[in-house]
């Protein structure tokens, strides 16, 4: 994987990332607990559909088919909070803060390799295992 990693990232260049909103969706990721997800929703363009694309091909040549649970209705999205507590909690924190202009702009310019350890791949037992700076290539 770290070697397809090294391969992937040579052809990514950087671009720009807009936030659009914040998103509260439920979630079950602790095991049929009712928990929830926030996230930032990303403006979907060309270039980060582009990436998706180059990346699941990518995938597919190397490992054969990869589907995934959302190839086919992914939401362009940055995850910073899921599972962990009941939703309820999730409703009361998406409340306080939805107010918020969340329209921002930033370049993406890095990219990490998250890791489980194991095949459970339950929540927050992955960790990021490479960081690759692609700010040195240009657009």
């Amino acid at each position: 994987m770290e070697i397809f990693f090294d391969n992937f990232i040579q052809e990514l260049k950087p671009f720009d990332i807009e936030f659009e909103d914040i998103n509260l969706f439920p979630s079950d990721v602790l095991g049929g607990i009712k928990s929830g997800c926030l996230s930032l929703k990303v403006k979907e363009t060309a270039q980060l559909k582009d990436a998706q694309n180059y990346l699941n091909e990518s995938l597919n040549q190397t490992f054969g088919p990869c589907p995934a649970e959302h190839d086919n209705d992914y939401i362009f999205h940055m995850t910073f909070a899921i599972g962990g507590a009941p939703f309820e909690s999730y409703i009361t924190a998406y409340d306080s803060i939805k107010h918020i202009d969340y329209q921002r702009k930033f370049r993406f310019n890095k990219i990490g390799l998250l890791y489980y350890d194991d095949d459970n791949i339950s929540p927050g037992t992955y960790f990021c295992y490479k960081i690759s700076d692609l700010s040195a290539r240009t657009l």
